[in-house]
């Protein structure tokens, strides 16, 4: 049964569920429990505050009133029979008028979030109030908090979709000119040179193995001990950034993933890398990948180019490209870790651990210790400014931003793959401290599991040309033909 308006001298009052038997504001004092509500809230310039539930408007109307000014304000009421009465409706006209009088901006969201119209709304109020990347602080009213969880979990992946769409923007505005550039330079090279190391993952065969990914956050200084001892169903993933400290420790990981485009990729594998790691990379990494003696996995992406190769290559195999099945790995979190997911999801591993993985200051750090990092800035230390200064301000004492937002993508529940910490995965398991199996065993182990395929397809000039004209402000014409690509 639906929510049953209640009004007073022909104004809306209160809403009422028979169901629940429960009112949405106080049945005494609604004015006064939405001044209490309104007096609990304390504004951040930084911010923009979603107001989840409105009812009869009381708190709202409060919020107006008091002293306390929010400069952009976002609404959702998430009950359709609430949102559509013409009583909500005329209420809620008022209240627009006065935000309008008092120049605030605001918008109202629609019940149904999965509309075309909620994503538009949203966007153009980014737009509006000149910010596409913005944290979100969410008010729900205290009847919503108790009845509504599953809505505000609704509302929240609403915000973090859209969220995600604005980072990726952002992203690929800021890396595709050092994408693109580096990806024409590793395809040139790589055809050039021995390609029997350079292989394409065309599949992974994860079944009945547990994941580790190795992230590089400090807490990886106190959870590699209880890396499995026995590997014989475990598969180890690093991060570029912490192999030094790994090889330190003597641990040999069945693969090193390395995705960054920056030429401070390659201080991580400085000084030298047992030569037997395979390495899980793209064709627009960091070149020194290339020149490495290490075996090499090209990761099939999104990337135009990317799709672009893979056309060429199912329409060299098969002749029905719906029989044809190279998949593309897409990274959530627009991170290591992502993409460490994405090949746990695509191998149809039983669990994914996390291990060292934190997006968030830790002891003052950033990273474990013995990164790439600490060799890139060497140069940059002084009296002044000791290495300790150096390292602290990537990440946040508090996940903000794109590491929050990476770090609820990584753990959003997923059919068919657990996604544990090490801390759980320790009280699960009761495994003992790593004892490492020698580098021969690993370079054995790691074709078991990664399927691939060697080459890089001969292209007509017109294709890459056509691809080319993706990015016109990011390549010129010019680097196309420095690398003889058309």
């Amino acid at each position: 049964m639906a929510f049953q308006v209640i009004f007073e001298n022909h104004k809306l009052l209160n809403f009422f569920h028979p169901e629940q038997n429960t009112f949405i504001h106080s049945r005494f004092d609604p004015k006064k429990e939405g001044s209490r509500f309104v007096q609990s809230l304390s504004p951040n310039e930084n911010s923009l505050p979603c107001f989840i539930g409105l009812g009869a408007l009381h708190h709202i109307d409060s919020l107006l009133e008091s002293k306390i000014h929010f400069p952009f304000l976002l609404f959702w009421e998430p009950f359709p029979e609430i949102h559509s009465n013409p009583a909500f409706q005329k209420a809620w006209e008022e209240i627009a008028k006065k935000l309008t009088e008092q120049n605030r901006k605001f918008r109202l969201l629609p019940s149904d979030l999965t509309t075309e119209e909620a994503s538009e709304i949203l966007e153009s109020f980014q737009i509006e109030i000149g910010r596409s990347q913005i944290r979100y602080e969410i008010h729900p009213f205290p009847y919503y908090a108790r009845h509504a969880e599953n809505e505000i979990a609704r509302f929240k992946d609403f915000l973090l979709q859209k969220n995600e769409s604005s980072v990726n923007r952002s992203t690929k505005s800021h890396f595709q000119k050092l994408w693109t550039g580096n990806y024409l330079k590793n395809l040139k090279l790589s055809s050039e040179t021995d390609s029997a190391k350079r292989k394409w993952i065309e599949g992974l065969d994860l079944k009945g193995k547990d994941v580790f990914f190795l992230g590089a956050s400090p807490s990886l200084e106190s959870e590699w001990e209880d890396l499995p001892k026995e590997r014989s169903r475990s598969v180890l993933i690093a991060a570029d950034t912490n192999i030094q400290f790994l090889l330190a420790k003597n641990i040999i990981p069945d693969a090193i993933l390395s995705l960054d485009p920056g030429r401070g990729t390659l201080f991580h594998f400085l000084p030298s890398i047992p030569n037997t790691i395979p390495i899980l990379t793209w064709l627009g990494a960091n070149s020194y990948l290339f020149s490495l003696p290490n075996p090499v996995y090209l990761i099939n992406t999104n990337h135009p180019f990317d799709q672009l190769i893979q056309f060429i290559w199912e329409r060299k195999k098969n002749s029905d490209p719906a029989k044809s099945n190279w998949p593309y790995l897409k990274n959530p979190s627009l991170n290591l870790a992502g993409m460490a997911l994405s090949f746990a999801k695509e191998g149809k591993a039983d669990k994914l651990i996390l291990v060292g993985v934190g997006f968030k200051e830790e002891k003052g750090k950033s990273h474990c210790r013995g990164t790439g990092y600490e060799s890139y800035r060497l140069p940059m230390v002084t009296r002044r400014s000791p290495m300790e200064n150096l390292q602290t301000g990537i990440y946040g004492k508090e996940r903000k931003g794109k590491n929050k937002i990476a770090w609820e993508s990584i753990w959003k529940k997923d059919i068919g793959l657990k996604v544990i910490s090490m801390e759980e995965y320790k009280s699960v398991t009761k495994k003992e401290p790593a004892v490492v199996l020698a580098p021969t065993a690993i370079t054995s182990q790691h074709k078991e599991w990664i399927l691939s395929f060697q080459g890089i397809p001969a292209m007509d000039p017109w294709l890459w040309e056509k691809a080319f004209q993706e990015f016109p402000d990011s390549i010129s014409i010019s680097t196309l033909k420095r690398w003889k690509l058309i």
